[in-house]
């Protein structure tokens, strides 16, 4: 095992604060601390499955937002339908509790229709968002259809070995629910998630050894984050946000007890 359960705890006390320093994304309220995991390398979209988003305007036009959310329906298989994810939200909420916080996590899961919308991202934009929490919905974590795409095929259709894509979806819940437990900087919460990849995927109900490999994974696109989600002088083995100072670790080493 990677990683003993208490680690969530001790990332929590160590790095615990209010998000109030994060910029307000386009597209979200003002005044809200909006704290999202983006990447320069845009992501493919997943394709979007039977069913309509109730919030379609227009000619391919959604008015959907973060805060209609609590209306969506309940799905335990994700086939493109903006939908809370039961499933994601069951793993997300084991993962909160073992950092001691008892409180339930729900994950939305946006269609393509609605996530321009709810994300706020520009057409064209360099940098596209994979997943976000903001501080009005501190029980709610947003995701893109395509980091949804690839957990909903981690769960049903996991391919025989682990991949970047695979490793960055478990990668970006992770990162948002550091978000959630109070984590303000970007690259210390990029770094925790990082190191807690591996419980979520377990927690998820992915085996042990393909958890260990995709915490490794996650290691794959840290050069195509923002510069503020990077800092390799503190995130690294033996630096100062090693959650596991005293033994080889993931994700930086593979072979752990």
């Amino acid at each position: 095992m990677f990683a003993h359960w208490g680690v969530l705890a001790v990332a929590a006390a160590l790095f615990g604060s209010v998000v109030s320093d994060q910029a307000v994304r386009p597209g979200q309220q003002a005044g809200v601390g909006t704290a999202a995991r983006a990447t320069a390398a845009v992501p493919a979209r997943a394709t979007a499955g039977p069913g309509v988003s109730a919030h379609a305007v227009g000619s391919g036009r959604s008015s959907a937002t973060a805060e209609d959310a609590p209306t969506l329906p309940s799905v335990a298989v994700w086939r493109g339908a903006s939908a809370r994810h039961t499933v994601l939200s069951d793993g997300a909420s084991a993962f909160r509790g073992i950092s001691g916080k008892a409180s339930d996590i729900d994950v939305a899961c946006w269609s393509d229709r609605d996530w321009a919308s709810v994300s706020g991202d520009e057409p064209g934009a360099v940098y596209s968002t994979f997943g976000f929490w903001q501080s009005s919905q501190p029980h709610w974590i947003h995701l893109a259809p395509a980091t949804c795409s690839a957990l909903q095929t981690l769960l049903t259709s996991r391919p025989p070995s682990a991949g970047a894509k695979l490793a960055d979806a478990v990668n970006t819940l992770t990162h948002e629910l550091f978000h959630a437990l109070g984590v303000s900087s970007e690259a210390r919460t990029e770094c925790l998630s990082m190191q807690s990849t591996g419980i979520m995927a377990r927690l998820l109900g992915v085996p042990p050894g393909y958890a260990d490999r995709l915490a490794r994974l996650t290691l794959v696109d840290y050069s195509l984050l923002e510069p503020e989600y990077r800092d390799e002088r503190r995130c690294r083995e033996g630096g100062m946000w090693d959650l596991d100072p005293e033994r080889p670790s993931l994700p930086w080493h593979a072979g752990v007890s």
